[in-house]
């Protein structure tokens, strides 16, 4: 060991710091987007109102979202609309009035899995436009047949054309 004197201590040699060196960074290759099928050539643009939505061959799904909204379509449209409801309250949609010109092809209840689930499930009505003209699709949401009482209300109007 070496003896140190009580004087002043020694100054120790700085040697340069060394930098750490950064790290690489690479940049992985842009994505390269699979081609296309080539499409159908697209059906001709109709005008229509503020608002509307176009009834594809398909069924159209309305949800609770397009309350008081207006859907515009051909005669033979297929239209579903799902309601949701909780089985804790008690509650259900029902169907205030079928309008001529629609028919009803089904309702059922569709449960929803958790979380969203959980004491939920849609109330499901397929309809058909059997006839040109506007219709309105009008909901109540209320307990059974016989108590009293309207919770909500949902309506959807439909404009067929030929």
């Amino acid at each position: 060991m070496a003896k140190q004197s009580k004087g002043k201590p020694q100054a120790k040699s700085k040697a340069p710091e060394k930098k750490a060196a950064a790290p690489k960074v690479t940049v992985a290759p842009a994505k390269v987007e699979a081609k296309a099928k080539p499409a159908a050539a697209p059906a001709p643009k109709k005008e229509k109102p503020a608002g509307a939505h176009a009834i594809g061959p398909a069924d159209f799904v309305v949800t609770r979202k397009m309350s008081g909204k207006t859907l515009e379509g051909k005669v033979g449209a297929h239209v579903r609309v799902e309601l949701p409801e909780s089985t804790l309250r008690g509650l259900a949609w029902q169907l205030h009035k079928l309008p001529h010109g629609v028919e009803l092809s089904g309702a059922n209840v569709e449960a929803l899995t958790p979380p969203e689930g959980f004491n939920n499930q849609h109330r499901v009505f397929d309809f058909s436009v059997t006839e040109a003209g506007e219709y309105t699709l009008q909901f109540t949401l209320q307990r059974p047949i016989g108590q009293q009482g309207v919770a909500d209300t949902f309506k959807v109007r439909v404009q067929a054309h030929d």
